[in-house]
């Protein structure tokens, strides 16, 4: 599969620790589902998604993985982190309904950006 993407395939996940100023890891980030163009993001970290910490995540996979586009799926109960992500130049790209559980609540909003938006917009 490396020789069709001309690109090697690293293993299918990543995660990265966040840390604060004294060293302390605040959140963490796992990225999955790659798939030589695509990856997604999963993150945990209550209040800490930053511009600086989005820059960062985009920064090693755009550059060190090539992805070309960045998928988050957040739930729509978490109205902290759906307005954050607009704010970061994600856009929202569908709803995946019940995909946390059984109710309206549980569904996950798709967010997406490309790397080119990514770069533009957190430079």
């Amino acid at each position: 599969m490396s020789k069709k993407w001309g690109k090697p395939i690293p293993p299918w996940y990543f995660a990265v620790g966040i840390l604060n100023k004294e060293g302390l890891l605040q959140g963490a980030a796992t990225f999955h589902n790659y798939n030589g163009s695509n990856i997604e993001l999963c993150y945990y970290g209550p209040r800490t998604v930053t511009k600086e910490v989005v820059k960062g995540l985009t920064d090693f996979v755009v550059n060190h993985v090539k992805v070309t586009r960045i998928t988050a799926c957040v739930p729509r109960s978490n109205k902290l982190l759906n307005k954050s992500l607009l704010k970061l130049g994600f856009k929202v790209e569908g709803v995946l309904r019940h995909y946390y559980g059984p109710y309206k609540r549980n569904d996950a909003i798709v967010f997406g950006i490309l790397a080119e938006e990514a770069i533009r917009f957190l430079n």
